[in-house]
C-alpha cells in the first residue's frame, strides 16, 4: 500500500484496532460483529466468535463484558471486516495468556494468507520474520529525512 500513490483507496484496505475497542455497548457480542460485517461486507461471524473464544457469550450485551472480553470482541472485528493491512496498537492489553495465543494464531493465519500487520507493542509476540522499528533512536529527529533504513523501504 503506497499512501503517496493511492490516497483515496487505502482506507478500504486497512483495519485499525486501537485502545478503544470500537464496540457498541448496547449491542450483544454477536450483534457487534454483525454490525461490522454488514458495514464492511464481512466475513463469518461464527468463525470470529470461535477464534476469539466469544461463542459462549455471543448473546451477552457488550456493556457487561470484562475488559478482556471487550478487547477480544474488538479484535474479532478484524475477521468480519476483512482487510489486507491491520494496524494494531497494543493488541495484547487486557488479554490473558490464552487470548494472546488466540490472537497470535489469528495473526499468523492472516500473514500466511498474504495479509500484513503493523503492530505497536512492548511485547515480543514471536511472529515469524518481524521487521522491528525502534522509535527511541528517532526521538527528536525528523522522519522526513528517512535516515532510518526501515523508513526508506517500499511497502507494497
Amino acid at each position: 500500500i503506497r499512501l503517496d500513490r493511492d490516497r483515496d483507496g487505502y482506507g478500504e484496505r486497512l483495519a485499525y484496532a486501537g485502545h478503544l475497542d470500537a464496540i457498541k455497548p448496547q449491542l450483544a457480542v454477536a450483534e457487534n460483529l454483525a454490525f461490522w460485517a454488514a458495514l464492511h461486507g464481512g466475513g463469518d461471524i461464527a468463525a470470529a466468535l470461535e477464534a476469539f473464544d466469544l461463542a459462549a457469550i455471543a448473546e451477552r450485551p457488550a456493556h457487561v463484558c470484562s475488559a478482556g472480553q471487550k478487547r477480544r470482541l474488538g479484535l474479532a472485528r478484524l475477521l468480519v471486516a476483512p482487510r489486507r493491512l491491520w494496524l494494531l496498537d497494543e493488541p495484547t492489553v487486557s488479554l490473558d495468556a490464552d487470548a494472546v495465543a488466540r490472537l497470535l494464531a489469528v495473526l499468523r493465519e492472516h500473514l500466511a494468507g498474504g495479509g500484513m500487520a503493523v503492530i505497536a507493542t512492548h511485547a515480543d509476540l514471536g511472529l515469524p520474520d518481524p521487521r522491528v522499528l525502534r522509535l527511541a533512536p528517532l526521538a527528536g529527529r525528523s522522519a522526513a529525512r528517512h535516515t532510518e533504513p526501515f523508513l526508506a523501504g517500499d511497502w507494497a
